[in-house]
C-alpha cells in the first residue's frame, strides 16, 4: 500500500514533509482498518491537520489524538451521527482548505466531497463507497423506527446518491473540483464503486 512509509523509516526523513496536507477522514469514532491507514498518512505527514465529520479521541489512538484534528460543524451531535447522514455533505463541504497543497480523502463517507482549489491535488483513497446509500440501503433504512421516518429518508438518500456520483454535484451544477486520483485498499473495492463514478478515475 502506497500511504505506508517503509519500515524503521524516521518522520523526519520522508520526502514532501514541507508540503502542506490535509487528509480528511470521514469520522473519527473508532480504531478500525480506515484509522490504520490514516496514521499511516500521520506518519507520513507528521504536520498535517486532519478534517472529519465527527471526533471522539478517547475511541481513537493516541497518534491521531497527538495531531491536530478539526471535526465538522456536527461534532457536538456525534452521539447520533447515523440519523445526521443528510446534513454531511453539508458539512463536508464547510471545510476550509484553501491553503493545502494536497487533499487526502479518506473515504468510506462523503469525505471525498470536499471543495479544493482549482491549484490543489486532491487524492481519493477509498475503503468502500457508500454502502448504506447503495446497497445497503434497505438495511440502513429499516433502522428508522417508524413509517413516517423511512418516507421522510427517501428524498434524502435520492439527493446523496446524486451528490455522492458526481462528487457532490447539485442543484444541476457541475462538480468544482473531483479527487485526480482515486485508489482502493483491496481488490474487491472498485467493484463496489457504481459503474458512473468510475468514469471519473475510480
Amino acid at each position: 500500500m502506497f500511504l505506508i512509509p517503509p519500515e524503521g523509516s524516521a518522520e523526519d526523513t520522508i520526502p514532501g514533509q514541507n508540503i502542506r496536507v490535509a487528509p480528511v477522514h470521514y469520522w473519527l469514532l473508532g480504531q478500525r482498518g480506515g484509522e490504520k491507514v490514516l496514521e499511516s498518512i500521520c506518519r507520513m505527514f507528521p504536520q498535517a491537520d486532519i478534517f472529519t465529520l465527527f471526533y471522539e479521541p478517547g475511541l481513537v489512538s493516541p497518534l491521531i489524538r497527538s495531531r491536530n484534528v478539526i471535526p465538522s460543524f456536527l461534532n457536538p451531535l456525534r452521539k447520533f451521527h447515523r440519523g445526521l447522514l443528510p446534513l454531511m455533505p453539508l458539512a463536508t463541504e464547510s471545510f476550509d482548505l484553501r491553503k493545502y497543497d494536497v487533499v487526502i480523502s479518506s473515504e468510506s463517507g462523503p469525505a471525498k466531497g470536499v471543495i479544493t482549489s482549482t491549484t490543489t491535488r486532491h487524492f481519493c483513497y477509498c475503503h468502500t463507497p457508500m454502502r448504506y446509500l447503495w446497497e445497503l440501503y434497505p438495511a440502513y433504512l429499516n433502522e428508522f423506527g417508524s413509517v413516517f421516518q423511512r418516507v421522510a429518508m427517501a428524498p434524502f438518500a435520492t439527493f446523496l446518491r446524486t451528490w455522492d456520483l458526481f462528487d457532490g454535484v447539485a442543484r444541476g451544477r457541475v462538480r468544482r473540483q473531483q479527487p485526480q486520483r482515486t485508489s482502493a485498499d483491496t481488490e474487491d473495492v472498485p467493484e463496489r464503486i457504481p459503474r458512473r463514478l468510475s468514469a471519473g478515475g475510480y
